[in-house]
């Protein structure tokens, strides 16, 4: 008896999907804490950025507060 090969299911692949932007928030900011705490004053030239990171999200965050 001679077995088709039609009868066997192909394996489903998944798309490999990017993390959500709230999980790439998160861990932009456990990675901070972590490299603040153990680089300590080594990082320092960093702040800057984060300066205005937060500064940013400020700004978006404000109008919603202000107008709600």
């Amino acid at each position: 008896m001679n077995e088709s090969t039609n009868d066997i299911p192909e394996p489903q692949v998944r798309p490999r999907s990017s993390p959500s932007l709230t999980t790439k928030i998160l861990l932009g900011l456990f990675a901070g804490i972590a490299l603040g705490l153990g680089l300590g004053e080594d990082v320092r030239p960093l702040e800057s950025i984060g300066d205005i990171y937060v500064g940013l999200m400020q700004m978006t965050v404000l109008p919603f507060i202000v107008f709600s």
